[in-house]
């Protein structure tokens, strides 16, 4: 196997577009987690009672059907009784 100019080239040129792919995705991700961000400050708020927000307060029941937040929040007692058990059983 030998290594010649077009070897050489390729490779850069792979990794430029590699190191540029990653800069994309960083970006990506940033802004997905930015926007996550947002979207929990949003309904944390909404839940709370604190202000109305409209667009939250039509999203609310769709995303209420996906995490049965009342569930939790009834069976909180049972939750922290489990996760209390465990801890002392760790010990």
């Amino acid at each position: 196997m030998s290594i010649n100019t077009n070897t050489i080239i390729s490779v850069l040129i792979a990794l430029i577009l590699f190191y540029i792919l990653i800069k994309v995705v960083a970006s990506i991700v940033r802004v997905v987690v930015f926007v996550a961000i947002i979207a929990v400050v949003l309904f944390g708020i909404q839940s709370l009672g604190i202000y109305n927000i409209p667009v939250i307060d039509n999203i609310y029941p769709e995303v209420a059907k996906v995490i049965p937040y009342k569930q939790i929040w009834s069976n909180y007692d049972k939750y922290k009784n489990d996760v209390t058990n465990i801890q002392n059983s760790l010990k």
